[in-house]
Order: structure tokens, then sequence, then C-alpha cells
């Protein structure tokens, strides 16, 4: 028994899609259970069967639905250009030192080519004094003066500014010890402090290209330290109270200090007594001995009283 329902569908399809002239014929399914059957349109004007339904032609002849093209990948900015090294900066500017100061100039040549430093033996000192001397008298060479000289001439009174006796002080003690008035004052520490300041003004004076005040007092104690003139003497047989060839004096001086020192003498009733033992010293702030030019200076004979 065929359906109903196909030929309904059948009759529906002529109606509504085709014209009246065209037949339908179908190809009915041997069982029931056979699908249902295609339907072909049979064209007059060509004496044949289309190929396909019309459903089927208008879905072969539409295109293809359209792929969708995938989306275009991220645009990806070019890579910035590769970055330029910027140049290593310039080396430090090393700036040349400043030139060096010019030396200080010179200072003035000094006055004076060598000092003298003069000792006095005291017994002999009194006794040109017609022995008003200070008591008790010592017994051994004291400081005279440092004198500046030139040529064997003493340079004296160089200026006359003013000094303040108070620095003494620190060294008064060695001062009053070493180099004293010998000469018989009421106030001997006050006849003291004229020495020095006399000998200041008369020699110091004149060494202050060297020596200020106060270190040229240090400076001649410092000295006379260094070369206790009695104690050679003794040491050699020289010893006071008799008479002596004035060389051996000189050679014993000489022997210490390896460098010829000058003798003075003073004539008393026709007889040279021993009275200045000088050293020479070179002119520079540490003093150095070297040759006196005059090795004796008043020594008429050739032996001396000590």
């Amino acid at each position: 028994m065929i359906s109903i329902i196909p030929i309904i569908l059948i009759h529906t399809l002529f109606y509504v899609g085709f014209s009246d002239d065209m037949p339908l014929t179908t190809t009915l399914p041997q069982s029931p259970t056979s699908p249902l059957p295609h339907f072909h349109l049979y064209n007059q004007n060509s004496n044949s069967y289309p190929s396909s339904t019309p459903l089927e032609e208008s879905k072969r002849r539409s295109p293809p639905p359209r792929r969708r093209s995938p989306p275009p990948p991220p645009r990806r900015s070019p890579p910035p250009p590769p970055r330029r090294s910027s140049p290593p900066p310039p080396p430090p500017r090393i700036r040349s030192p400043p030139p060096p100061r010019p030396p200080p100039p010179p200072p003035p040549p000094l006055l004076f080519d060598h000092f003298k430093l003069s000792q006095t033996w005291p017994p002999t000192y009194c006794k040109l004094k017609n022995n008003d001397c200070v008591s008790p008298l010592p017994q051994k060479f004291t400081i005279h003066g440092l004198w500046p000289s030139k040529e064997g001439v003493e340079i004296r009174d160089c200026n006359k500014e003013g000094i303040n006796v108070n620095d003494f002080v620190p060294i008064k003690t060695r001062l009053n010890e070493n180099w004293p008035a010998l000469f018989k004052k009421d106030h001997q520490e006050d006849a003291n402090i004229q020495l020095w300041v006399n000998q200041w003004y008369a020699h110091g004076t004149c060494s202050d290209q060297l020596f200020k005040f106060i270190s040229y007092f240090e400076e001649t104690l410092n000295v006379y330290d260094r070369h206790i003139i009695l104690d050679i003497l003794e040491k050699n047989g020289t010893k006071p109270g008799g008479t002596y060839p004035k060389q051996n004096i000189l050679n014993a001086n000489q022997t210490h200090t390896l460098f010829r020192p000058q003798i003075r003498c003073e004539r008393i009733d026709n007889l040279d007594y021993l009275y200045e033992i000088r050293l020479c010293l070179t002119p520079t702030l540490k003093l150095e001995y070297k040759d006196c030019e005059i090795p004796y200076s008043g020594c008429r004979d050739t032996e001396v009283y000590f």
C-alpha cells in the first residue's frame, strides 16, 4: 500500500515549483521499509531528466559559503632600529698642574763670613781690673760673646731695636753660670743682664739674619757646652798657674775641634798672659767649627802664662 503522505508532498511540489506541462515520474520503493523515493523532473524540451533536483540545483548554483578567513595575525610593529650606542664619553680632562711657584728671592747676603765665640780666662781678666772682680771668681773659661766678623774684623752695632729682658727667664740659670759679668757690682744679677744686653746690641744685632734675640743666646750656650776648654787643656798637661808654649795651647784645642783656634794674650808686667781662646764658626744656623785666619792675637812671646 502506497502511503498518501508522499503523494501529497509530490503534488505540492508540482503545484508550487513547476509548470503543469512537466511530467512527473517517480520511482516507488519496493517495500515499505525502502527510503523515500527520489523525484526527477522530466524536461520535455531536452527530452531528458535533469541531473539534479531544483533544490539541489539551487544549492549547486549558489556559491559555497565563504570561508571566513582567519583573522590576520596581529600586526607587529617593526622592531625598533638598533640603538646606536652612544659614543664613549671623552676622557676626563686632566688639568695640567699649575706651574710651580717661583722660588722666593734669595736672602740678602750676610754681612759677615764667620762667627767668633770668645771665651775669657777670669784670673787674667781680674788681674787687668786690679782684682776688682766678683767673688768667688769662676775658675773656668766663661763666655765673653759670639761675634759676627768679616775678614777678621768684628761687625758691631747694627741696630738699636728694643728688647724685652723678660725673654731671658727660660735660660737665665745657664746664662748666670756660663756668661757672667766678671767685674764687681752691688747687684750682680743686674750686672749680668746689662752684660747680655750690651753683647746683643754690639754683636747680636748684626747676626739677626740668622738668629733673633733669644736664639742668639741659646745657640751661643749650645756651642759653649760642646767644647770645655779647661778640660781639654788639663788633659793635655796644661794647668793653671804655669807658663806654657802658646803652640801647645793652640794644638790642644785644634786636636779636639779639628780646626785652628785663635789665642788672645794680654801683656802684664812684660809677660804674656793667656786672656781668651776664640773658636771660629761657620755663618750658618748649625754652627760648625772652622779655621781662624789669625792664630794669635797680642801674643808677643813664644810662651804664655796661664
